[in-house]
């Protein structure tokens, strides 16, 4: 069987030509089937598609076979077979998958010749059947399922499966974090809190980056208030999250960072409280080891007075020369 890649708005352009040659109004073909005229008006549109159940009426109706419908050889076939409750193949399931309910999907998918369906094949089924369906089907994934691949799964499913996916893959997850970073927005706060936590035991804090802007305010304010507490603590580690961090995060990052040099706080600049950047700087100044060069990227993110007050004292100190960067900022 060829590929049927189905749509709505194709079938609806079908079933109003037919219905046209039949010169029927959606009124009356709408009584004929015993549904709503909206309803076969959102047909039509392309917005919904008729139930599996009404395809053999339309064929009767318009007096043409049910592939001459869908355009599409063997889809007549398909339909026959749920009407007379043969197996179908995973092909055929994906076919009539759009245009069956939920539960009646259930028990065409439980009649079928198979159920150890092919990824691709979980992928095209996901939007038409019901969440425990497709966690069943997850249940029986090895451990060598590509995460990529999940990912198009991960909207119909629950955090919870999602999360055990991540888990059962034999691949950690900082070498899996492209695919990551697809299933992030589909995991609930805390579930996320442990994909990153694990993140952090199999790599570093840069490895947790991607997944930053999923992540909950709460979650980066613990991460921080953790990393500055660990004796390995850098600055530098910190830049790629700043422009996640919430501004008491950044103080909070600053204040540990007091001995670093004035150019590692660059990057961070553009995230940073003025007050805050402001008082390091003149903290700064107060060092006999005081190096105006290092200022100089600061400039842009200073205040005009604390720009002033370094380049008074560098005046004083005979280095004006090393602050002939500041001038533009003044």
């Amino acid at each position: 069987m060829t590929t049927y890649n189905f749509s709505t708005i194709k079938l609806g352009k079908s079933i109003s030509r037919c219905r046209k040659e039949k010169n029927l109004t959606q009124g009356e073909l709408a009584e004929l089937l015993g549904v709503s005229h909206q309803a076969v008006s959102s047909w039509e549109n392309g917005l919904t598609c008729p139930d599996i159940s009404k395809l053999s009426e339309l064929s009767r109706i318009f007096e043409v076979s049910i592939d001459t419908i869908f355009e599409h050889k063997s889809v007549g076939h398909i339909i026959e077979k749920v009407e007379q409750n043969e197996p179908l193949e995973e092909e055929e399931l994906i076919v009539v998958a759009p245009l069956t309910k939920p539960q009646e999907l259930d028990s065409i998918i439980d009649k079928a010749k198979t159920h150890a369906f092919k990824l691709e094949t979980m992928v095209g089924l996901a939007p038409f059947a019901q969440e425990s369906q497709i966690e069943a089907w997850i249940d029986a994934f090895d451990d060598e399922t590509d995460l990529e691949g999940i990912v198009g799964l991960a909207p119909f499913i629950s955090s919870s499966a999602i999360l055990k996916l991540i888990q059962n893959q034999k691949q950690t997850v900082t070498a899996s974090m492209k695919s990551m970073v697809g299933l992030a927005p589909f995991l609930d706060e805390e579930d996320l809190d442990t994909v990153i936590q694990s993140t952090l035991l199999e790599g570093s804090l840069k490895d947790i980056v991607p997944l930053a802007p999923f992540a909950s305010e709460e979650t980066l304010t613990k991460l921080i208030e953790d990393l500055v507490d660990s004796e390995d603590f850098s600055l530098n580690d910190c830049v790629a999250l700043a422009p996640f961090l919430s501004e008491n995060d950044l103080d909070l990052l600053l204040k540990k960072a007091s001995s670093s040099s004035m150019r590692d706080l660059v990057p961070l600049a553009p995230f940073i409280g003025e007050e805050t950047l402001s008082n390091i700087v003149k903290d700064a100044l107060k060092e006999p080891d005081f190096k105006p060069k290092e200022l100089i990227g600061l400039a842009p993110f200073l205040d005009r007075d604390v720009i002033k007050e370094i380049i008074e004292l560098s005046i004083s100190n005979g280095n004006l020369e090393d602050v002939s960067g500041l001038f533009p900022f003044m």
